[in-house]
């Protein structure tokens, strides 16, 4: 298991955040590991308030035993952190608006219950075959199901980066929430846009090795060649 952040080239502050979550054996958690990831949006301070809340927000609501279904517990957790996030916003910035991006996946056996708001991704690696199992939130990629653009001429986008959907920006936002069947052996890898809007998916699943913890350096490391225009968040673990 693995989670690096960084802040970039271009940046001069990380607006991004990730954990990862081991349950206790026997607990009754719901699940044996979760990752997270959050890529904060509205600038500067707003931007770390808020993706750092739903990252403490879902791991105070995960971190204890539960009888609800994981898939009801990411729901309630997040909506607590999206009116924990507008709170903060009507308080302390006038109402001037602050969200993140979240994707979290809880894991339970070769079970992956994965929950979304934005473009920050879930990601199954399967011996060196990678499939995207998150549905980007933005408008490039609402342009791409519409057969507008082609996958091929996203990079350098005038929209790249325009998400529709995000924590804390209220308007009865929902994450989109499902289960995906793993296999042992496979990687979850959850990652924000920094490192996505910049290394193929191709070349993040050649990056990912045995030790998970080079491999989310290496990852980073290529956002970074590539000009780091932005911070970049990986988290990862391998299924037994």
């Amino acid at each position: 298991m693995a989670v690096l952040t960084d802040v970039g080239r271009r940046r001069d502050h990380n607006e991004d955040a990730g954990a990862a979550i081991v349950a206790e054996p026997g607990g009754g958690w719901g699940f044996d590991v979760a990752l997270i990831v959050c890529d904060g949006v509205g600038g500067s301070a707003r931007g770390e308030v808020a993706s750092s809340t739903t990252v403490e927000r879902l791991r105070r609501s995960l971190s204890a035993p539960a009888a609800a279904p994981i898939a009801e517990r990411l729901r309630s957790a997040i909506a607590e952190a999206d009116a924990e996030i507008r709170a903060y916003a009507e308080r302390e910035l006038e109402g001037v608006s602050a969200g993140t991006t979240v994707v979290v996946a809880a894991i339970a056996g070769r079970t992956a219950t994965v929950a979304h708001a934005g473009d920050s991704r879930a990601y199954v690696i399967h011996g060196r075959e990678i499939t995207q199992v998150t549905a980007d939130h933005s408008m490039l990629a609402e342009q791409i199901r519409a057969g507008i653009i082609l996958p091929t001429e996203v990079r350098g986008h005038p929209l790249q980066g325009r998400i529709t959907r995000a924590v804390g920006l209220g308007d009865g936002m929902r994450p989109d929430i499902g289960e995906v069947a793993l296999s042992g052996g496979d990687v979850v890898l959850l990652c924000t846009d920094g490192l996505h809007g910049l290394v193929e998916d191709r070349e993040i699943a050649a990056a990912v090795g045995a030790d998970l913890d080079e491999s989310a350096r290496r990852l980073i490391g290529l956002a970074n060649e590539r000009g780091g225009t932005d911070n970049s968040t990986v988290a990862m673990c391998r299924v037994r």
